[in-house]
């Protein structure tokens, strides 16, 4: 057929002839190119969602799967709970107990360990004095006797302390001395007024040997020049010897104080040993005096023979004086 003809031909006869092969091939290959590229690509769709499938149906299947380990955990700590918790409850309350029960021993022990260390501190530092001898108080001319304190003179020498010196001390401190060394208290009575008083110790930063040492001494002025405050100082003196067996004795005294000087000094015979700068709160230097007591000479006596005769050696001639009194009052019943 020629081209022509083609041309002239109608257009059904076109349309029915057969294309020719070459183009055929062509076309049934590019058909199959696209049919397999869009199967593929359904294939891979497909593909792709049974993938997400399966992911989203092992992540549900991992969850259930802990979910079900943390049931399961949570109900055997429930059970192990339950068994165990009235054993474990017993256990931690006898611990309580147990830890309340050391506590409290352990604040015993410490209480009964303080208290024995302060009684032994006490027992090591204190004196036990022995009792002082009965001694007879003796009136002079004015009626004035001294005599050891009580607890009801403490006011009165303290009221004395504060008219005559300018040193002045609490009445605590006067009620430690009268509890401390008692027999180192000594008043002068003038008809039930305490007229002067004398307050001594042992010296308690002393531990080698027993010194004494006095604290205060005030005598009224309405009752000065009768020689009360010699006669007081050595009623301490004779105390200290006798009671505590004591070596010496110490004071101070200021430096302008010349009638107390000449007391000391002249009448008592102390020895001055130093001064003692600033001693006293206004500034004033004080002299630190001392006494040695030489054996027997603060409990020597004369009596009416002129004979010197121990405190002790008296003492002990009186209770034998009433011994036989009471030996003749026997008899004569």
């Amino acid at each position: 057929m020629t081209p022509l003809a083609l041309v002239c031909k109608p257009s059904s006869a076109i349309h029915d002839s057969t294309p020719p092969p070459l183009y055929t091939k062509f076309a049934m290959r590019a058909h199959f190119v696209a049919s397999t590229q869009s199967s593929s690509s359904s294939f891979a769709a497909a593909a792709d969602d049974d993938a997400s499938d399966d992911d989203v149906a092992r992540v549900d299947a991992v969850f259930i799967f802990i979910f079900i380990f943390i049931f399961i955990f949570v109900f055997i700590l429930v059970v192990v709970a339950v068994a165990v918790a009235p054993r474990f409850a017993r256990v931690v309350i006898s611990r309580v107990a147990d830890v309340r029960l050391a506590s409290r021993a352990r604040r015993v022990s410490r209480f009964a360990s303080r208290s024995a260390a302060r009684r032994r501190h006490i027992a090591s530092h204190r004196v036990v004095p022995v009792a002082p001898p009965p001694r007879t108080a003796t009136r002079d001319a004015m009626g004035v006797c001294v005599r050891a304190a009580t607890i009801d003179d403490l006011h009165a020498m303290q009221r004395c302390n504060l008219l005559c010196l300018p040193e002045n001390y609490q009445l605590k401190y006067y009620l430690y001395h009268a509890l401390a060394w008692p027999a180192l208290l000594q008043v002068a009575d003038c008809d039930g007024a305490i007229v002067g008083y004398v307050l001594a110790k042992l010296d308690e930063e002393c531990a080698d040997e027993i010194r004494g040492h006095i604290t205060s001494l005030s005598v009224l002025r309405t009752h000065r020049k009768l020689g009360l405050a010699a006669t007081l100082m050595r009623a301490a003196h004779a105390a200290l010897e006798e009671v505590y067996d004591a070596k010496d004795v110490s004071l101070h005294v200021r430096v302008s104080n010349e009638a107390a000087l000449h007391l000391y000094r002249d009448v008592l015979r102390y020895e001055r040993v130093g001064v003692e700068e600033k001693y006293y709160a206004d500034g004033e230097d004080a002299y630190n005096m001392r006494k040695t007591f030489r054996e027997g000479e603060a409990r020597a006596k004369v009596d009416g023979d002129g004979d010197v005769e121990t405190l002790r050696t008296r003492v002990e001639r009186m209770g034998a004086g009433a011994g036989q009194k009471s030996k003749k009052k026997g008899t004569k019943r």
